[in-house]
C-alpha cells in the first residue's frame, strides 16, 4: 500500500488491483475487506468492513445470436 497522507501512525494509504474481467452477462459482486497489521511490537491486526465491489457483465449485444436454420430443402 503506499501512503498518500498523513504518517505511519495517522495517515490515508491507499492500493489498486485489476479484478478479473466478466465475461457472462450478469454482474460479479465480490465482498473486498482490508487487513492491516502491525509487527514492530507485536502482532497487532484490525481489518475493514466488508465493501461491494460490482464487475459489470457484457451488455447482451455483445453475445452472438445463433443462427437460423434457412426454410428450404436439406
Amino acid at each position: 500500500m503506499t501512503l498518500v497522507s498523513g504518517n505511519l501512525k495517522d495517515g490515508e494509504w491507499w492500493t489498486s488491483w485489476i479484478m478479473p474481467m466478466n465475461t457472462g452477462s450478469d454482474p460479479l459482486v465480490y465482498g473486498v475487506t482490508v487487513r492491516a497489521s502491525n509487527t514492530n511490537k507485536g502482532p497487532n491486526s484490525v481489518e475493514s468492513k466488508p465493501v461491494t465491489v460490482t464487475v459489470a457483465g457484457k451488455p447482451q449485444s455483445d453475445f452472438k445470436k445463433p443462427i437460423q436454420p434457412m426454410p428450404g430443402k436439406k
